[in-house]
């Protein structure tokens, strides 16, 4: 009887590692990037150049690359396709919730399977009709990580917000360190 890790699981286990790892290694300013993110983001438009900031470092981190603060503020450059991007899976969400039954259960699925495409305009400026068909078949080429992913970082993230919105500090960074460590291993072949 072998106790070898079947592949999936050694494929989640990675990532979790991995992105622990990166977590752990930059707390300090991964809890100081956040507290600018969560201070700022309410601000209407500031917070979709903001948003592909936050990425983007993290990103770079992931990838081992050196990042700092600044990098929060440097979205402005994909700031009309991230908007876009947005603004087309908010009113995805809207008009598919207001669906008898399971309406809101769809909604979520479906925001849930664009979000890498989210990532693939902020990195490559990929346009958006690309980016949501290429994140769908990416999901499909992985649903169980993607799954697991997709649902353990929004887990995470929840928990955060449990414990009077401060736990987020701490969960966000790593909740969006896993999804894109995901993320990476699946990146368009083109980048």
């Amino acid at each position: 009887m072998s106790n070898a890790t079947p592949p999936f699981l050694a494929i989640i286990s990675e990532i979790f590692s991995t992105s622990f790892l990166r977590w752990k290694d930059h707390v300090g300013p991964l809890t100081l990037l956040t507290v600018l993110f969560v201070l700022l983001c309410w601000i209407p438009l500031l917070n979709v150049a903001l948003s592909v900031g936050y990425v983007r470092y993290l990103l770079r981190l992931c990838r081992g690359e050196q990042v700092e603060i600044g990098e929060l503020f440097r979205g402005w450059d994909c700031f009309l396709p991230a908007l876009l991007y947005a603004l087309v899976l908010s009113v995805s969400y809207f008009i598919l919730s207001w669906l008898p039954g399971i309406g809101i259960l769809l909604a979520t699925v479906v925001v849930l399977a664009a979000l890498p495409g989210y990532v693939a305009v902020l990195e490559n400026r990929m346009d958006g009709v690309t980016a949501f068909k290429w994140s769908l078949e990416t999901i499909r080429q992985d649903p169980f990580n993607w799954g697991v992913i997709l649902i353990s970082s929004s887990f995470l993230f929840s928990l955060g917000a449990l414990f009077f919105g401060l736990g987020v500090l701490i969960t966000l960074p790593l909740a969006t360190l896993i999804f894109i460590c995901q993320y990476l291993r699946h990146q368009p072949d083109w980048y």
